[in-house]
């Protein structure tokens, strides 16, 4: 019985599964950050947040309140980004997240 040859692939690394999950992602709509944009230390105050600790993007929060829920009122989209930072902030107090 004659031997098989085999042929070798090439080994999956992280970047080609985090580049997967990328693409995957941004076909359903979301959009790409590429991390140090997020970083607090750099980007001369252009950063998304204050600290490290921050973990909620209050400016993205907000903007996808505004967006999926644009028949209510500015008061009450406010209401519920607190009580969503609350509840986040709660969690976090609490070892839960």
């Amino acid at each position: 019985m004659p031997l098989r040859k085999f042929t070798c692939m090439k080994p999956i690394t992280e970047n080609h599964i985090e580049q997967y999950a990328i693409s995957e992602l941004q076909e359903l709509g979301y959009q790409y950050v590429f991390a140090p944009s997020l970083n607090p230390s750099q980007w001369e105050g252009r950063s998304e947040r204050e600290s490290y600790e921050q973990i909620v993007l209050i400016g993205r929060l907000r903007d996808a309140v505004a967006r999926i829920n644009p028949d209510i009122p500015d008061e009450a989209r406010e209401q519920a980004i607190q009580k969503v930072l609350r509840i986040f902030a709660a969690r976090r107090f609490l070892g839960i997240m």
